[in-house]
């Protein structure tokens, strides 16, 4: 199984779930990865593996004007019929993760830009520690539990996601 088998019920589960019926690169790219460190390149990737192959077989459109990619299904689906194609494709998603759980986890364990930031996501499963939002729904910074100007580290354990500050409006 190559990574694509992960990507396109992925992507596919991702539009199902969607208001619209419509998701972007980046709504896809999300429900990827949650840690933000590689959201950039899950962005990129969305555009490569699921997208030709599922374009290809006429399973999803993409709209270059509204940036988003659709189901291509004709007629409207039921609630019970989009339950049941959501449960399909985690279910493909958790066969691929019991037959690659060594190539998911060397993913997790990324020497590159963003490892640490991964770790301390994952930890916290992408949501703020001290209010509970989601990193899918608002940015989380990384922050230091004990600062290191008073003694604190930079090891994980000292580490914890936060909801990203937004300056004042000037």
């Amino acid at each position: 199984m190559s990574m694509t088998h992960l990507y396109q019920p992925l992507m596919i589960k991702t539009i199902l779930e969607s208001k619209d019926n419509a998701a972007t690169r980046e709504d896809i790219a999300r429900s990827f990865v949650h840690a933000e460190g590689y959201l950039e390149y899950y962005i990129d990737r969305v555009s490569v593996h699921p997208h030709k192959t599922l374009i290809k077989h006429k399973i999803v459109t993409y709209d270059r004007k509204t940036k988003s990619y659709t189901l291509q299904i004709d007629g409207d689906l039921t609630a019970s019929q989009k339950n049941r194609l959501v449960e399909l494709c985690k279910l493909r998603q958790q066969e691929f993760e019991d037959k690659n759980y060594k190539i998911l986890d060397k993913r997790t364990k990324r020497t590159d830009i963003g490892h640490r930031e991964y770790d301390v996501y994952a930890k916290s499963k992408g949501t703020c520690v001290s209010c509970g939002a989601k990193s899918t729904d608002v940015p989380l910074d990384i922050d230091h539990i004990i600062p290191v100007s008073m003694g604190g580290s930079n090891n994980l354990d000292n580490l914890q996601a936060l909801l990203q500050m937004q300056s004042p409006k000037t």
